[in-house]
Formats: C-alpha cells, structure tokens, sequence
C-alpha cells in the first residue's frame, strides 16, 4: 500500500517569462529516487488538463524548487510506467524511495517526455496523489441565516415592497412591461493556414452582438487550431505553447482553452463586454464592411 505519497499543486518557475505574466501550475504526483538505478525522478501534468498522460523527467531538488530534465536512458518509459501502475494499483513501492515535497514550491522545467496513461490509471493517480482544496465555510453566515429574525421587521420590508411595486405600477408608465434593448447579431467566420505553427489551419469564428442602435455591446471569439499530424500537435503541448495562445483575460475580456488529444485540436475562447476602452470599430456598417 503507497500510503507515503505526498503529491503536490506546485507553481512553474518561468526563468525566462516566455508565457508572459500568466501562472501556471502543474499537478506533481511524485518526486521519487528509483533504487536500482539511483536515479531521480518526478512526474507530473498540467493542472487545467484532463487529458490521460503524464510528463515527467530526471529530477534534482535544490532548496524550494525542484528540476524536470529528460534522460536519454531507454529504459525510463518503463520505469515510469511501472512506477505508475504500482501506484495505482495500491502495492508496496520497495523499488523506490519517496521524496518529500513538503517544503517545494516551485518546479523548474528544462525540459520533459511524455507517457500515455489510460484514462482510469490517470484519475486514480490524480486522486491518490493530489490533495483536494479545502472549502472554507463561513460560519458567522450560518450563525446570521440561523438567528431567528424579527416579526416587526418582516413586516416592515414586506410594506416597503409594497409601496415600491405599488408606486412603480400606478405613477410610472410601462414599468413592469419595459422590453430590453433589441439586440442583433452577425457570425463572421475564415480558414487559413497558420503563420507561426507548422501543419496547423485555423478556423477563426467571431460573433457581434449589437444593441437597438447599432452599437457593438459584446464580441464572443472562438478560434479553433487544427493539427494535420501527432507529430506538430504533441511538439506544441509538450513545450508548452498553447500557454502562448491562450485569450488573454481584463476585466473586461473573459475566455478559456482546451486540448483535444484525440482530435489533435487546440480550441480557445474569449468574450468581450464592449465599453468606452474597446479601440476597435463598434458601427455595425463599418465591422460589416471590413
């Protein structure tokens, strides 16, 4: 029974900012020295991804942070995969020696290989491993919700209501039947081939939602990446590169992203609420004559 594993949510160290400001993190199920060998090893993936395999790498620890290097040794896909699979089925790991990762909080990754893992082997690993976040409850909530309350005051807050509703239907015209502001909407959509990723067409759909006067109010982006071949498609996921194609969120600019494996698609999505700080077009005649 593996009852030391000590799996960890641990902050990627980006020496060089190349995903810009952007914190990513991965799910790192083990820091482990295989015995036979000597040889250090961690395993880890993406925590936004739910895709079933693993990266891992030869392994150095130095103070806080943790190394991922790859090893040109043939035989670690099948320590790796052994290791796993000990793990998952809940048998004694005498062949390896469990790192603590109590005091790492950053993980430093030079450079990685990837194992597929079968889809129940990934979540029993992920559920095994991986503490769940704690959901704080507030109690002095539950304390206000359980007072009883007052009699007069529900009664006072009822006739207020009253008065309000009973106000806005007599004195102001329409109130309960005012009809929002029409809205209007248009789909653009193109195919091309992309310019910076090799073996790849995207398909670029844009959705523009106009109010009653023809204004721009919200703009929903969604941009599809097709991978002709394995090769360009796990090139891009192991390095990482889709954190460069991610939507970048604002306040105003919400999105996200997602790898399909089986598909070999990269797929994002960003929505945009229109105000005074958008700098493009908003007239429907002018977006619709671009």
């Amino acid at each position: 029974m593996c009852d030391n594993m000590n799996g960890k949510k641990i902050k990627v160290a980006e020496l060089e900012l190349k995903f810009g400001n952007k914190v990513r993190y991965v799910n790192v199920f083990s820091v482990f020295r295989y015995k036979p060998s000597n040889i250090l090893y961690v395993i880890y993936a993406d925590v936004d991804r739910n895709e079933s395999y693993v990266s891992y790498g030869t392994s150095h620890v130095k103070g806080s942070t943790i190394l991922s290097m790859t090893s040109n040794n043939k035989q670690d896909d099948d320590i790796i995969s052994t290791y796993i699979s000990e793990v998952v089925g809940e048998k004694k790991l005498s062949n390896y020696e469990i790192i603590s990762l109590d005091e790492v909080e950053e993980i430093e990754i030079i450079s990685s290989k990837n194992l597929k893992v079968d889809k129940d082997s990934y979540d029993k690993l992920i559920k095994m491993t991986i503490p769940v976040d704690k959901v704080e409850v507030d109690d002095n909530k539950d304390k206000v919700s359980k007072k009883k309350k007052s009699p007069i005051l529900t009664l006072l807050i009822i006739l207020l209501l009253l008065i309000i509703v009973g106000g806005g239907y007599f004195v102001v015209p329409g109130f309960f039947n005012k009809e929002p502001d029409a809205f209007k909407s248009i789909v653009c959509t193109k195919s091309y081939e992309s310019k910076d990723l090799s073996n790849v067409n995207i398909v670029e759909e844009k959705n523009y939602f106009f109010d009653s006067s023809d204004k721009l109010r919200k703009l929903d982006v969604f941009i599809t990446y097709n991978f002709l071949n394995e090769d360009s498609y796990y090139d891009f996921v192991n390095k990482s590169l889709y954190y460069n194609y991610r939507p970048d969120e604002t306040e105003d600019t919400k999105g996200g992203y997602k790898l399909d494996d089986d598909s070999k698609v990269f797929s994002t999505y960003a929505s945009t609420i229109v105000d005074d700080s958008y700098l493009e077009p908003v007239d429907y005649e002018e977006i619709i004559s671009a």
